[in-house]
């Protein structure tokens, strides 16, 4: 799927947390997590043959700012991570 800037997206992933149970191994739990929005910046770690990218959106109670961004805070998102996309 091709996505470009000003496209909607919703992404979907699991974030871990800790979770206290009883023993002596370290217990793990997981939230997930739902985003949509509309992609503000689409960003690699190099200009013309990227090994990674990240999307960055405008979704409710963004947190991180990009490189070199003035627009205000966005929610980064992996690719692996979007399941719809939307004009």
């Amino acid at each position: 799927m091709n996505v470009t800037k000003g496209m909607r997206i919703t992404a979907r992933w699991f974030r871990a947390t800790s979770a206290s149970l009883a023993g002596m191994q370290p217990k793990v739990g997981a939230e997930e997590v739902v985003v949509s929005g509309i992609v503000r910046h689409v960003r690699g770690d190099h200009p013309t043959n990227p090994t990674t990218v990240r999307f960055y959106i405008d979704a409710e109670g963004g947190t991180e700012t990009p490189p070199g961004c003035t627009c205000g805070p966005h929610v980064g998102v992996n690719p692996d991570h979007v399941i719809a996309v939307g004009e």
